[in-house]
């Protein structure tokens, strides 16, 4: 009852702002913005915090509460169009005289404009009549600056978003002089309290998050986002269900929901005991895309309120409430912590988007992953023991998702994201209940693409309906990349296409832009595009050797230029170099990190792929310049550089960070492109240096290490890289890398000096590359080779015993003579392998399929061959003694001709007639009584005394 006094009360007040109607003059406000535009046009980029200065303070801060509110306004509309002009520069026209004054048109439509609140106005402030109105202004004014009449459209609907943020980040920085808005019985915040009103500019800061502009496009991430798809694995309930004719193991269904819809549902449901989700997705999958535009949609709802945190802003080995109250402080929006229990009555969503992106000194990233992802659940699990949980969604790439699976268990946990389009003959292998995968969304991403940039798709282009780009244009990221470099059609999509091609054409793209009309581009006309390469190669290998692979420095970048020996490019800026980098950056797809200014300003990459494609282009690069280097010293004593200079050169460029996947991948595609004769001859030099590392090490004394670690983790690092790039070489040319080594022993010390003990299965990058290497005659007994590619390497006399070749990947290998005794080859598939004179025994060959493989005279004996299927191979003269080769499958004919069987091996007998009657094997075998040898081993050089033997049809 009092209150209702109260307000009565205050709403008589002769000049409060709710009971009129301001009549309101923004013509100079569009003049003092044209005036900043005009200084962006002539690159007087330092004038425009003066010009924004000039325009507040024409404002001012007034005193009656109409006035304020009006100030308020003004100045928040001021700062939105100001900010998203400076986003869109790149748009206008050459001519800026235009901006000295306002058409007929727009002053007509600035005539007569009137301010008017209600109680509901900073709830929802985005609904405010006038901003329509401002909207069309906006959109003419752009127009005249000679931005065109779509672009200009798109620009002008994110206003509003921006305006929102504008105002909460207003009212934040004066509360003081706005006190008597607050005061008022209308207040913009009645009845709520100080950590409403934060939630209020935080909620305005995601809003504008997904309203920033894609890359240099008019359009945002709200308007051109379509809707994903994902799955969940669901166990069956048959146990026992018989998967393969080679395996027994429980089958998992794969079933596909919506997305957003299964999230919701799950918040929904808000069971404080299943409180973390997991979206998995491979790079430029959308998984940071849907997360922002999840947090927006939740925040405008009001059901949940979300936190969205960027990885890489945080420190994963710290306490994470404690670093989730530090990133919120650093934002400076909420003004509190969001954890704290005195402020939680509602429901909150912790949102971590970047598992992939967690590092730490000194530990393995998965380390340092795994132990953060359960340092999260216990907090959730401790403080869901109150009224009000918390929720938790992370997301993260699939590798690293994969490495912690053992940590999400419940049902529906892990969403892994699906592509735009899934071929009919992969969607077999899902449960669709609702036959989403049915739809191609790359139709509805098209035909939004199309309405937003002025062309008409109807759908996917017929030109990219190709199986061959199918894996491109199904993932969102590279979808938009292809649909740029579509549209500018510099690119041959009838030829073989792949993300490093598309990349390529998309920087050729940005450096064209600099001889057109953009005034964003303009700082580099003066540079080739080679050189605007070289900077940006230079750019990206700063990030890979920072700590998350992503963010850089102004200075670190300059440091990099400067060993690089760019540092006289960079001084052709007029401004300098530290202005031309951050010239460059603001030119490219970067955003600013932070608020460092100067050399410590901190640029991330707007999407980590690019950084990492720049870095395999360096590493080309650098490739490139050794062998040049090499041939010139072969050709003259006294020019070029020496081996020693080589290797200095690379762990320069390859020791500061160790090479990921997806680096790695990139470099493959990199090292693809370019023509057979000259990856030959870079074949041939990476041969000789690899060769000097696994004898001598990287010279890491020359690479200023200031301690042993340090020196340890250069020479790690680069040699592992070095022979990453010369197995990239080897598969593009098919050539074998054949090694002078100093003894038996030389590769499987440098193989255990670079590989790291593994954590799990996964491999680290190394073991993707061991691929047509000559081993002869070197020992790797007892060796790791799980899950490796050892395609087309030469293994002849090589010894092995002990060694782990489960589910390897060996295809061409050639094994002649070489001992292999009680080694395990399980679960993988061999394909044209000799394995001639080899000793294979006691050998585990379990859960394997063997195809067109040669086992001639190989001792097989005691060899584990339960539930293998064998194919088209020959095992003439072969020793099958007391192995249990009849527990095998044969599915394609096998010749058996003097094969070696003992007397009591009558299972083997019976199994091997019933295959011959069956035309599955061919010849005769021989049975023998066998001595075992004295030592009581049967690897023998020659074959045991026999007392008698006879031939078995």
């Amino acid at each position: 009852m009092s209150m209702e006094k109260k307000n009565v009360i205050l709403a008589t007040k002769p000049k409060s702002v709710w009971k009129k109607n301001i009549k309101i003059d923004l013509k100079p406000l569009f003049l003092a913005m044209g005036k900043a535009v005009a200084h962006t046009a002539t690159m007087k980029l330092d004038d425009l915090g003066v010009d924004g200065a000039e325009a507040l303070a024409s404002v001012g801060i007034e005193t009656t509460p109409n006035e304020l509110a009006f100030s308020l306004i003004q100045r928040s509309l001021f700062d939105a169009m100001l900010t998203l002009t400076k986003e869109s520069n790149s748009h206008f026209g050459k001519d800026v005289a235009c901006f000295q004054s306002l058409s007929t048109e727009i002053e007509k439509k600035l005539e007569g404009l009137e301010l008017k609140f209600d109680a509901d106005f900073f709830r929802q402030p985005s609904k405010l009549a006038l901003l329509t109105d401002i909207e069309i202004a906006y959109a003419q004014w752009l127009c005249d600056g000679g931005v065109a009449p779509l672009k200009a459209h798109l620009i002008s609907q994110r206003l509003k978003s921006y305006f929102v943020f504008a105002l909460a980040s207003e009212w934040k920085q004066n509360p003081l002089a706005y006190q008597m808005l607050q005061d008022s019985a209308q207040s913009p915040f009645a009845g709520a309290e100080e950590f409403e009103r934060g939630w209020q500019a935080y909620f305005a800061a995601l809003d504008r998050r997904i309203a920033e502009n894609v890359f240099d496009e008019p359009f945002s991430l709200e308007q051109i986002y379509v809707p994903l798809n994902a799955y969940y694995i669901e166990r069956s309930k048959d146990k026992q269900r018989k998967v393969t004719s080679l395996s027994f193991q429980i089958k998992n269904e794969q079933v596909v929901v919506s997305l957003e819809t299964e999230l919701r549902s799950w918040l929904t449901s808000a069971n404080a005991a299943d409180a973390v989700r997991v979206i998995s997705g491979g790079p430029g999958s959308g998984k940071s895309s849907f997360t922002k535009i999840l947090c927006s949609k939740l925040a405008k709802e009001g059901s949940v309120k979300p936190i969205y945190i960027p990885l890489h802003l945080i420190d994963p080995t710290r306490d994470v409430a404690a670093e989730v109250e530090r990133f919120v402080r650093d934002e400076g929006l909420l003004g509190f912590n969001p954890l704290d229990h005195e402020k939680r009555d509602e429901k909150i969503l912790l949102v971590f988007d970047g598992l992939d992106e967690l590092a730490s000194q000194g530990k393995v990233a998965a380390l340092v992953t795994r132990d953060f992802v359960q340092a999260v659940e216990r907090m959730v699990e401790r403080r869901n023991l109150g009224q009000h949980p918390i929720f938790v969604i992370m997301s993260g790439r699939e590798v690293v998702v994969q490495e912690n699976e053992t940590e999400f268990r419940r049902p529906h946990q892990i969403l892994s994201l699906l592509p735009y389009f899934v071929p009919e003959e992969i969607r077999k292998e899902f449960l669709d209940p609702n036959d989403v995968l049915k739809i191609d969304l790359r139709d509805r991403w098209w035909t939004t693409y199309g309405s937003l940039s002025g062309h008409v798709y109807n759908g996917l282009p017929k030109q990219l309906k190709s199986i061959e780009i199918d894996e491109i244009t199904s993932q969102p990221l590279l979808n938009y990349l292809v649909a740029l470099s579509f549209t500018r059609g510099k690119l041959d999509f009838s030829q073989e296409l792949n993300l490093n091609s598309v990349y390529a054409d998309l920087v050729a793209a940005v450096h064209e832009r600099g001889y057109e009309k953009s005034r964003t581009y303009r700082p580099i006309r003066h540079i080739t595009a080679d050189e605007f390469l070289r900077v940006l190669e230079e750019i990206g290998l700063a990030a890979w050797h920072g700590s998350d692979g992503r963010s850089t420095s102004v200075k670190d970048i300059m440091e990099h230029c400067r060993r690089g020996g760019l540092e006289t490019l960079l001084n052709t800026f007029k401004e300098g170099a530290e202005a031309g980098v951050t010239k460059l950056l603001a030119a490219f797809f970067f955003r600013r990190n932070g608020e460092g200014a100067g050399d410590d300003a901190a640029f991330v990459f707007t999407h980590k792929s690019f950084g990492e494609y720049l870095t395999a282009v360096r590493l080309t690069r650098g490739i490139d310049r050794i062998t040049v280097g090499r041939r010139r010293r072969a050709d003259d004593p006294d020019d070029g550089i020496e081996v020693g200079d080589a290797l200095m050169l690379w762990g320069r460029l390859a020791g500061p960070a160790p090479m990921s996947t997806y680096i790695q991948t990139f470099l493959n595609r990199e090292i693809a492109r370019r023509s057979i004769s000259q990856v030959e001859e870079w074949h041939d030099t990476l041969c000789e240096l690899t060769e000097a590392v696994i004898e001598r090490h990287l010279p890491t004394e020359r690479l200023d290490a200031t301690s042993f670690g340090k020196m340890f983790r250069l020479d790690t690092n680069g040699a592992s890289a070095l022979l990453i790039a010369l197995n990239a070489c080897a598969v593009t040319t098919g050539k074998i890398s054949n090694f002078r080594f100093s003894g038996e022993s030389s590769f499987g010390t440098f193989l255990r000096r670079i590989c790291s003990q593994r954590i799990g299965p996964s491999n680290p990058p190394v073991y993707s590359a061991l691929s047509h290497l000559n081993l002869s005659d070197q020992c790797l007994d007892m060796a790791d080779f799980y899950g490796a590619s050892l395609e087309h390497t030469v293994w002849t006399k090589a010894k092995a015993h002990f060694a782990n070749f489960g589910r390897s990947f060996i295809s061409d290998v050639d094994f002649t003579g070489a001992r292999l005794s009680w080694s395990r080859f399980d679960s993988i598939r061999v394909f044209d392998t000799n394995f001639k004179d080899a000793y294979l025994n006691e050998v585990n060959f379990q859960d394997s399929r063997a195809v067109d493989c040669i086992f001639v005279n190989a001792n097989l004996e005691k060899a584990n061959f339960n539930r293998m299927q064998f194919r088209n191979c020959d095992f003439s003269g072969a020793s099958l003694g007391r192995s249990n080769i009849f527990k095998s499958q044969l599915d394609g004919v096998c010749d058996f001709e003097g094969a070696v069987i003992n007397t009591d091996d009558h299972e083997i007998l019976a199994w091997f007639k019933q295959q011959k009657s069956l035309g599955n094997a061919t010849g005769d075998l021989r049975v023998e009584d066998i001595f075992e040898p004295e030592n009581g081993s049967i690897e023998s050089p020659s074959r045991p005394p026999r007392k008698k033997s006879r031939e078995s049809s």
